[in-house]
């Protein structure tokens, strides 16, 4: 199952949304890996790279989400929900062998994956 499809399964809080609200969070990841810090930062990203995401995600929009929505929905989204969604898109897409060690930064996960 893909990352959107995943972000579909987290409770939209708005009562008449423009935008679903799984797209706007795929936005706002894809922004955070790429970099950004902050809703102003998001905003540009988003606005910088419009028409290929639109075309790419094959969205039936002309625009995307400006800094306004993209700040209105960080600051209400549940993040438990939004964790849960990531990571089981994250294991499901991307499985561990047990017994497998794995480096974040530099450091061993290792005792991680052998003790929890």
């Amino acid at each position: 199952m893909s990352l959107i499809a995943h972000l579909k399964s987290i409770p939209d809080f708005r009562t008449e949304p423009r935008y679903p609200l799984g797209v706007i969070l795929l936005l706002v990841i894809m922004g955070t890996m790429s970099g950004c810090e902050g809703y102003r930062a998001l905003a540009d990203f988003v606005a910088r790279h419009q028409s290929s995401l639109i075309e790419v995600l094959e969205l039936p929009y002309q625009r995307l989400p400006c800094f306004s929505t993209l700040r209105r929905i960080m600051v209400r989204v549940d993040f438990a929900a939004l964790v849960l969604a990531f990571n089981a898109w994250a294991r499901e897409s991307f499985p561990t062998v047990e017994q497998e060690q794995m480096a974040t930064d530099g450091k061993r996960m290792f005792e991680k994956f052998t003790k929890g």
